[in-house]
């Protein structure tokens, strides 16, 4: 039961990002895309219509453009004539993008909500150390406090930022 809260977990956290990041749209329409260039295989190079390939059915078609953008490229399924590769190269390329934009959305998604998380508690202590004054002695306590775990998250989010660019 745990693992299957987990696995909810990260599809919604899946399904946020990518709505705060406006990427539902691209996402939705690679699939309808996929679909569509599936289709296409199926109908322009399944061995009924040319020799030039082993695709039989769109069960076929859909697994050889699932291998063809994932990059696995089995070879159990394959298009040789032109225009089977032509198709073949448009879904490719389009697949790597998405697949490439994703964990890069990912990535400045969580690194913004760092500096976010980083500014306000910036934001906090300065208004705080503005008015030194009229603090009494906890709350100066408590803002040496404050001050100090600031101090400790800061070099902790320097050496995460600096593994994420290495």
């Amino acid at each position: 039961m745990e693992k299957k809260n987990k696995e909810l977990r990260g599809l919604r956290l899946f399904y946020h990002v990518m709505k705060q990041t406006h990427m539902l749209p691209i996402i939705g329409g690679f699939i309808i895309y996929f679909f569509i260039m599936a289709t296409i295989i199926f109908f322009t190079c399944n061995t009924s219509v040319t020799e030039y390939s082993n695709i039989n059915n769109y069960g076929d078609a859909l697994w050889f453009s699932f291998a063809s953008v994932f990059t696995i490229g089995y070879g159990d399924i394959w298009v040789s004539g032109a225009l089977g590769r032509i198709l073949t190269v448009l879904l490719v390329i389009y697949g790597v993008f998405i697949i490439a934009i994703i964990p890069a959305v990912f990535l400045t998604y969580y690194q913004e909500k760092m500096n976010q998380k980083f500014n306000t508690s910036t934001s906090y202590l300065l208004d705080k150390l503005e008015h030194l004054e009229d603090l009494s002695k906890e709350e100066l306590k408590n803002l040496s406090s404050d001050i100090k775990n600031f101090r400790r998250r800061k070099e902790t989010f320097r050496k995460e930022k600096d593994e994420t660019s290495n």
